[in-house]
């Protein structure tokens, strides 16, 4: 198996979904399987769930479905979780047997570092190393969405300068020089449009 230090992290928080719906007296598995060129994460718990028809959909972005958990959210931490993924040449998909019944993520990523080689319009994305980096204002509240996020996009090449709100956002922007911002929507002190007006 070809080394890859993009590997050796934990999975974005993203992919850890399944814990956030799962009641306390509940459980969490995840296992972790290499093949040739690929290695299979499984994660599944015995939470609220979903219908199996359910599985494709609940990928899109803002989706909710017919049972929302009590901790609310904007529908968007699937659509990331998949982006990171295919960016990564991966494949994720979603099982589940109906309510009540638990619910299963399957990702699939390949351990290859040929894959920039494999996908020209990934390696075209990523900075030039000849060139001064990028400078990402990156706001976002939930701690291990932002360490995931700004771990991505440290890795691309980016410079990533992390703010928990609109009020910090603007001091950062303030004090320091940025060519970009990426923004969550919903932040303690107002959101992401906020900010941008």
């Amino acid at each position: 198996m070809a080394k890859s230090t993009r590997r050796t992290k934990k999975p974005p928080a993203k992919l850890q979904r399944p814990r956030a719906k799962t009641k306390a007296s509940g459980r969490t598995m995840a296992t972790a399987n290499a093949h040739d060129g690929s290695i299979t994460i499984t994660v599944s718990d015995t939470g609220i769930g979903f219908d199996a028809e359910m599985g494709a959909p609940m990928f899109e972005p803002f989706h909710q479905g017919p049972r929302r958990a009590p901790q609310g959210g904007l529908g968007l931490g699937l659509a990331i979780a998949r982006g990171l993924v295919e960016a990564h040449g991966g494949t994720i998909a979603a099982r589940g047997d109906g309510p009540d019944s638990g619910a299963c993520f399957v990702v699939e990523l390949p351990t290859t570092t040929a894959l920039l080689v494999d996908v020209p319009h990934l390696a075209a994305q990523v900075p030039s190393a000849t060139r001064e980096p990028l400078t990402i204002l990156l706001v976002e509240d939930h701690e291990d969405t932002a360490t995931a996020l700004a771990f991505v996009l440290e890795h691309a090449g980016y410079t990533v300068k992390l703010a928990h709100s609109v009020q910090q956002a603007i001091a950062t922007a303030k004090a320091s020089e940025v060519d970009m911002v990426v923004s969550d929507l919903g932040l303690p002190d107002g959101s992401g449009l906020d900010l941008v007006r």
